[in-house]
Formats: structure tokens, C-alpha cells, sequence
């Protein structure tokens, strides 16, 4: 294209990556002409967007340009990004996958345009799916950042659980540097966190429980912040969340890691993640609401110490809330966040993970679960009128719970379910097989459990109330043992953070209403280093809330396949379809 004369100017955003053509949207033609969909227009700022990368259209079309920008066009040359070979060579042992260096790639050109010293990113997000390999993507960019000089010592935070076994068995593997691990009694934490500030000490781990207690402790410690399972961090006014921040924010580099970010209300969970890889960005809360989400006023019922406030003629006294009800723009926010989130869902990366069948065994309740689920329903229907759809959900978990054991209502236990699972590895899972088995309640665990040892199978248990000690001694023997065939465990306990690459069948008694911590939950199983075919059986009541659960789960997973698009929420007509559903 021959040059013309264009009355525009351009501007350099450097936080954003970005240039802002202003003063002539007439040439929003011609610079897509050239751009294609890499060129945008801001109808908020009446101005034309296009990446950092593209500044030879400010020289192809003639526009003026700022000082600064018409500095860095003369100046700029092609980012220095490493081959494929210096990626795999970061790590003794280990061989990244495509996916994994193309990340590597992502976050050292993110590195080179938006860590300048004017520029105010600090962070990134790694979202890759569960089980493909999060930790190992994050020990190659720490010891990338190593090699050029950029850190000395790194913080990995993570959940308590078998986490600390998977990444010290990866550090002790991969990386083979001084590590201490932050954890124990307030005396043992902080004698470690005195280790931690020795030279000789390049990684420390602790857990989320331990942050809370020692993020001042921990400021200006490390230069390398790594939070695995991001979504922890979500809410930001949690203690944990402004512990990590206080690390955050004197870090040079944080790196998150989540197969989820947002579990469920994306509108509200993406923004503190966002906040800490860019605090002049995302501000505040107030700021991300009033810039991104739709809000509506809501009138729910006051409710003080977990108790509903009547008035005088005995009916709920309602107070006004302004709820986030979604995105304003999801194209635009995913635009946004681009900059600072690399995506991979479970599709991109399906060739490089084991078979995976899935298949739903459906059940029906006892005489007596069928009576005490009625009874539970027709009270449930009363209690939730008026109620917003978030307290409505819970309300309902008694209706959950009468599904599984009615030991969870406090009653004797009796369990169609729990004798249908029983039946089933018996009678289904080969010997020489292994199977995890989830349920959210402590209860129907422990249900399982005794109909399975009532069946002479060789089966271990593991909930909340077991302790550190015996966690261990039980992930080792599921995973060691040829004998023992099955773990029963809570899915808050082990959804996330462990391996189980040695199990090939993944039982889901129950469902959580978190589309991903049930995806989190099979993805202990579904691993880049699974060596069999995976089979997920999730095991639904008929006729009742489970039934509707799992369509709505269905939808919600379609919705999120690309994190940006807001999630199939549950509503007030899916509420009424629960309670309105009856039993076979």
C-alpha cells in the first residue's frame, strides 16, 4: 500500500501493550484492511486500538505520532525470544510439551514488552487444564528467570494437602536447589523463614493456612511469587488473599496458576487475580465493577447472625443489595485480560492425555429416602421464597445430603446410592484396577467405605478428620499398594492439588454446583502422565435435584470453555425445576 497523507495522531500505552490511533476514525477501514481483526475500535475513547506489535502501521499509513511513540517505533527491534531448545533444556529430566513452550514463549515476549521499568505489569496468569502439568510450566519460567539473573529466591504458595509431596518430589527432581518448606507450629514456621532468609536458600513452599500468618514476614523476601490453585485467591478480602498480596506486591514477578481462576462467578473471582498482575489496570474492586460487570438491585431478606429478621407481621424484612449479575462485554474484557492470562482448556491439549469415557448410572431411592426427600422438599419450597438464588443453593444441600445417607440428616444410615457404588466396583472394576472415589459429604464417604469392606474390597478412606499424618501414609499405599483397589475422599479434601495418575476409574457419587471443582476432582485421575484410559461414572438420582444438576452443569461447562464467556448461572427458574421434580 502506496503512503498517504492521514490527519491522526498516534500514541503509545505501554501498561497496555498497545497504540491508540485518535482524531480519524475514517481509517478504521484501511488500517483493517491491513491489521484484520488485530485492529479495534474503543467507542469509550473514540480512538483505534492496535497491539504494540503492529507499529509499522503508524509508518505503512503516515500517521503522526507522539515523541515517545515515534522514538520506540525507530528503536524497536524483533523480540528475543528463545527456541524450543533452551526451553527444554531449563529442566534435567523433564520434556515440556508444545503447549508448555508455547507459554514460555508467551510470558518471556510479556516480559520484554510490559516489565519495562515505566510499565506496570507484575504478573501473569497460567490457566492451563488440570493435569497438564501447571507446576513443571512454572519451575521451567522460575528457573528461566534464574538464568538471566532476574531473582534469587522464590515463594510457592499452595493448598496444605498432598500439594507439598508433589511439588518437593518436582523440586528434588527438576530443579535441585536449597529449598525449606514453611510449615508446623508457629516456632517451626518461623524458624524455616529464618532459613528461608540465607543466602544459600533459593525456594521456600508454605501452604495457605501459613500465609495468612506470615505474609509481613515474608514482603520483600522473594523476588519470584508462584500462587498455585489461584482461585483461593479470588475473594480479596479473604486473610489469605491480603497476606499474598503483601508478597505480591514488593515481588518482581508473580506467577498464578490455576486450571480455574474463576470457579463459578467469573464476573466477581477474575478480578483479584487480574489486581495482582496489574494493580494501576485493576485498582480497585469498585472500579472493575463499575468498568466491566452488569449489576442489578436486588432486595433480599436481612439476615443477622444466620437468622432471618421478621417484622411485626411475621414477614421477612428485606434490605437492597447491588449484585453482579455478569459482563458487560466479554469480547473486550477477553481482549484485556489476554494480556495478562494464557488459556488452555482440556480440548487444546485432548490428544496428549489418556482416553477418557464417560458414563452416568442413574438411581433410585429407597422407600424411606424417597418419604424423608419429599418431606425435605415440601419445607425447603417454603423457605427459599424470596430468598436470592445463592441462598436458595444452600438451602437445598439438605436435599443433596437426603440423596446420599440419610446419616448426613442425622438419621440412620440408608443408602440406595451408596449401595449402587458398591455393587458397581464389584461387580465392573477388574481386579488389578484402581478406582477414586468422590462425595462432598463426610457422611456418605464414610457410607461407602463400609459397604465396600462389607464386600471383602481392599479400600482406604480419607476425609477432613484425618490427620497429616495418616493423609500421607494413605496417598502412598493407594498409589503403591497392587492390593488395595479403592480411596473414598471428600471432593473439598483432594479436588485439587494431588496426583492419582495410578487409578483408572473415577467414581462421582455427588456433584458439587462448582462446574470446575468437578472437572478439578476427575482431573486427579485424567494426568499427562496416566498411562491407562480413563472412565468417569457419575452416579444421579432420578426425579430429583440431581437430575436438573446435571444439565445445568452440562450448560455451564459448554459456557466456560473459554474462561471470559460468563458461565450458565443457576437461576430462579432452575431453582423452581429442582424443587418441582419428583422422585421414580
Amino acid at each position: 500500500m502506496s503512503k498517504i497523507e492521514i490527519k491522526a495522531n498516534a500514541y503509545l500505552v505501554p501498561d497496555r501493550g498497545i497504540i491508540r490511533i485518535y482524531d480519524n476514525l475514517d481509517i478504521f477501514p484501511a488500517v483493517v484492511n491491513i491489521l484484520g481483526k488485530d485492529a479495534q475500535l474503543n467507542n469509550i475513547l473514540n480512538c483505534i486500538e492496535v497491539p504494540l506489535e503492529a507499529s509499522h502501521i503508524i509508518k505503512t499509513l503516515n500517521i503522526k505520532s507522539s515523541t515517545e511513540l515515534t522514538q520506540f517505533i525507530d528503536t524497536q527491534t524483533p523480540l528475543d525470544i528463545p527456541t524450543e531448545e533452551y526451553w527444554q533444556s531449563l529442566l534435567k529430566g523433564a520434556t515440556l510439551r508444545d503447549f508448555q513452550c508455547e507459554f514460555l514463549c508467551w510470558f518471556e515476549s510479556r516480559r520484554l514488552l510490559a516489565w519495562s521499568p515505566k510499565a506496570s505489569q507484575r504478573g501473569v496468569i497460567c490457566a492451563l487444564a488440570c493435569g497438564t502439568g501447571k507446576s513443571v510450566t512454572s519451575l521451567a519460567t522460575d528457573a528461566h528467570l534464574r538464568k538471566q539473573g532476574l531473582i534469587d529466591k522464590t515463594l510457592i504458595v499452595c493448598r496444605r494437602n498432598n500439594e507439598f509431596t508433589t511439588w518437593t518430589d518436582h523440586l528434588d527432581k527438576y530443579i535441585k536447589l536449597p529449598y525449606v518448606v514453611i510449615e508446623g507450629n508457629a516456632k517451626e514456621r518461623s524458624s524455616a523463614i529464618a532459613e528461608c532468609k540465607k543466602k544459600k536458600t533459593k525456594l521456600a513452599l508454605i501452604h495457605y493456612e501459613a500465609i495468612r500468618k506470615h505474609g509481613k514476614d515474608l514482603a520483600g523476601l522473594v523476588e519470584h511469587l508462584i500462587i498455585d490453585e489461584a482461585q483461593h485467591i479470588a475473594n480479596p478480602a479473604s486473610q489469605q488473599s491480603i497476606a499474598t498480596d503483601l508478597v505480591a506486591q514488593q515481588a518482581k514477578y508473580t506467577l498464578m496458576l490455576s486450571g480455574g481462576v474463576a470457579q463459578n462467578r467469573i464476573a466477581t473471582q477474575l478480578y483479584h487475580p487480574l489486581h495482582l498482575c496489574n494493580r494501576k489496570m485493576f485498582p480497585s474492586f469498585n472500579r472493575w465493577r463499575d468498568d466491566w460487570c452488569i449489576t442489578e438491585l436486588l432486595e433480599v431478606p436481612l439476615i443477622v447472625r444466620g437468622r432471618r429478621i421478621m417484622d411485626s407481621d411475621k414477614k421477612p424484612v428485606l434490605r437492597k443489595i447491588q449484585q453482579i449479575v455478569g459482563i458487560r462485554d466479554p469480547e473486550a474484557l477477553a481482549k484485556e485480560v489476554s494480556l495478562y492470562m494464557f488459556q488452555r482448556d482440556i480440548t487444546t491439549v485432548a490428544s496428549q492425555l489418556p482416553e477418557v469415557t464417560r458414563q452416568v448410572w442413574g438411581v433410585e431411592l429407597s422407600k424411606r429416602q424417597k418419604q424423608v426427600y419429599l418431606e425435605i422438599r415440601d419445607s425447603v419450597s417454603k423457605e427459599v421464597a424470596g430468598l436470592s438464588v445463592s441462598n436458595a443453593l444452600t438451602k437445598i444441600l439438605r436435599l443433596h445430603q437426603a440423596l446420599g445417607t440419610l446419616a448426613s440428616l442425622g438419621l440412620e444410615d440408608e443408602s440406595s446410592k451408596a449401595d449402587t457404588i458398591a455393587e458397581f466396583v464389584v461387580d465392573n472394576i477388574p481386579d488389578g484396577c484402581k478406582v477414586l472415589i468422590f462425595s462432598q459429604w463426610v457422611k456418605m464417604v464414610s457410607s461407602i467405605y463400609s459397604r465396600l469392606k462389607e464386600q471383602d474390597i481392599n479400600v482406604l478412606m480419607m476425609t477432613g478428620d484425618t490427620s497429616e499424618t495418616d493423609r500421607t501414609e494413605i496417598r502412598q499405599q493407594f498409589r503403591t499398594n497392587p492390593l488395595v483397589k479403592a480411596l473414598v475422599t471428600t471432593t473439598t479434601l483432594e479436588s485439587t492439588g494431588g496426583s492419582y495418575e495410578e487409578a483408572n476409574y473415577v467414581i462421582m457419587a455427588d456433584r458439587v454446583h462448582q462446574v470446575l471443582v468437578n472437572i478439578q476432582a476427575e482431573s486427579r485421575v485424567i494426568r499427562l502422565t496416566s498411562k491407562l484410559p480413563i472412565t468417569i461414572i457419575n452416579f444421579i438420582t432420578m426425579g430429583t435435584i440431581e437430575e436438573v444438576q446435571a444439565k445445568i452443569l452440562s450448560e455451564k461447562l459448554e459456557a466456560i470453555r473459554d474462561i471470559m464467556e460468563p458461565a450458565h448461572t443457576y437461576t430462579q427458574q432452575d431453582i423452581d425445576e429442582m424443587l418441582s421434580i419428583k422422585p421414580k
